[in-house]
């Protein structure tokens, strides 16, 4: 592959320059990070008693952003795998950005879980005990499934650009040629990989639809008012893409004005995005107004006393200002270019989807906690009001994905080398090579067994409903899955003339 060399120095700036204003950044995220850490001690030593969450309510802010960085995630894998399954070729600058916060926003949701616990070392009763009836099973199935999948679909993507690193960036040459395993750079690796991303592309897909739908079946299955909803899943998942969507609009806009990459993010990708959110929104707010429609006309009782908490209860000006500042409006400044071309512009969507962020954020609190507030007993309503771990928790998190995020920045590139190269007519010939088949098949069969063992230890028990007579089942059912996925490493790996 050839590169124009003007193109290929402007997307290696982020790796070859440092300003005033990175090492500024950096330190308030670090002092962020250190504010946060201390938020976490204090609620380690106290409990979850210095948080606002009492009997009334179980799930707080901690569970309320949990489900709006699962739905953040999904962006990335919904980019990746357009560019890949159906070639929109156009969006394959922002493709890697898009990666990379699926795994970050993935890794701060499992913090939040953590957060919520109180206690986080209960966490490997998961792995120990956990059962098949338990939607947590559920859950922590699918997120390790898809955090692992996008982890390796990543690194499948971007080891040729590793290697290059290793070719262009000599004082750090020898921490990417560890990174890219002995890549070799030639056309035969080149298509062992881009085979290796098609397939996992494909296969994350349905990961991704299931993790959402299998975080809305754990309110959706039970028998709350305001949660027990049939078609929460496509509510949730249609509610994560909009978010998703929006959070890639604004990651974009802020590399293409920090590194002046407006000849790679074009008009025409923001174009595509908001044309797309546009109608993901949409989608949204017709589900919002079916499931009011439907409360309110002939609803029963407990679930018509949710819905007044949100039209005039407590949490009646937060739902109107989701609703009219952060949908409705939102909604039109992304399809008045539509019949006006002339006031399309990368700011007016940029700020509409900023809006649209912070009403899916509210949301998601709109969703968790007035439900929890009215109590199954005749008692009196309950109260939640966050505390300052909680808000610093929640603030501390997003530094350190803020963090996560720039030190990648710096170290690898965010944007695809092959953006500014274009393949050799001597490369385009069919290349025919062998894979070494060992390692895979190996991988497979001890995949297979490990999770076929899990299985059958899960489902192991004495009495209906007790907890499974062999333990750590579920770590092997994630072990065998984690193995399976590990695959296309193997076949990367392996390939040979």
């Amino acid at each position: 592959m050839s590169y124009d060399e003007g193109g290929l120095s402007k997307v290696l700036r982020p790796l070859t320059y440092t300003s005033r204003k990175f090492y500024i950044f950096i330190s308030v995220l670090a002092i962020a990070t250190i504010w946060f850490l201390y938020a976490w001690y204090v609620q380690l030593k106290y409990g979850l008693g210095v948080t606002g969450m009492r009997d009334y309510v179980i799930y707080g802010l901690y569970i309320a952003n949990f489900v709006f960085l699962i739905g953040v995630s999904h962006a990335g894998i919904a980019i990746s795998a357009g560019v890949r399954l159906l070639k929109v070729t156009v969006l394959k600058p922002i493709v890697r950005m898009a990666e990379l916060l699926t795994a970050v926003s993935l890794i701060i949701a499992f913090m939040n879980v953590l957060f919520d616990l109180g206690r986080p070392e209960r966490i490997l009763n998961m792995f120990a005990y956990g059962r098949w009836l338990s939607v947590l099973v559920w859950d922590m199935t699918s997120i390790t499934t898809y955090l692992v999948a996008t982890i390796i679909y990543l690194y499948v993507t971007m080891r040729e650009d590793i290697a290059l690193c290793a070719k262009y960036l000599l004082k750090r040459s020898w921490l990417y040629r560890i990174a890219s395993l002995r890549y070799r750079y030639d056309m035969l690796s080149r298509k062992a990989h881009e085979k290796a991303a098609w397939w996992l592309a494909l296969a994350i897909l349905p990961i991704m639809v299931s993790v959402h739908t299998v975080v809305s079946w754990v309110f959706g299955l039970m028998v709350r008012p305001g949660w027990y909803n049939p078609f929460f899943g496509p509510y949730f998942v249609t509610g994560a893409i909009a978010s998703g969507v929006a959070t890639i609009i604004m990651v974009a806009a802020v590399f293409r004005k920090i590194f002046q990459w407006e000849f790679l993010i074009t008009p025409q990708i923001f174009r595509i995005l908001s044309n797309f959110l546009r109608v993901v929104l949409a989608i949204y707010i017709y589900f919002m107004i079916c499931e009011q429609v439907t409360v309110r006309y002939l609803g029963p009782a407990r679930e018509k006393e949710v819905s007044n908490i949100l039209f005039f209860g407590n949490y009646a000006a937060l739902y109107w200002f989701v609703v009219i500042i952060t949908l409705a409006i939102p909604f039109i400044m992304l399809s008045i270019y539509t019949f006006i071309p002339k006031l399309f512009s990368i700011k007016l969507i940029v700020l509409a989807a900023t809006l649209i962020n912070i009403g899916l954020w509210i949301k998601r609190i709109i969703i968790v906690i007035p439900v929890l507030l009215r109590p199954e007993l005749p008692y009196p309503l309950g109260i939640y009001i966050p505390t300052w771990v909680e808000f610093s928790l929640i603030i501390g998190g997003y530094a350190i994905a803020a963090l996560i995020y720039t030190v990648f920045v710096k170290l690898f590139p965010i944007v695809e080398l092959a953006t500014v190269g274009s393949h050799e007519d001597s490369e385009s010939s069919e290349v025919q090579f062998k894979i070494k088949k060992h390692p895979i098949v190996a991988l497979a069969i001890i995949g297979t067994l490990t999770l076929i063992s899990g299985i059958l230890g899960m489902s192991y028990v004495k009495y209906p409903y007790s907890y499974p007579e062999i333990p750590w089942a579920p770590a092997a059912w994630l072990l065998g899955i984690i193995t399976l996925l590990s695959i296309p490493l193997a076949y990367i790996l392996s390939f040979k003339e």
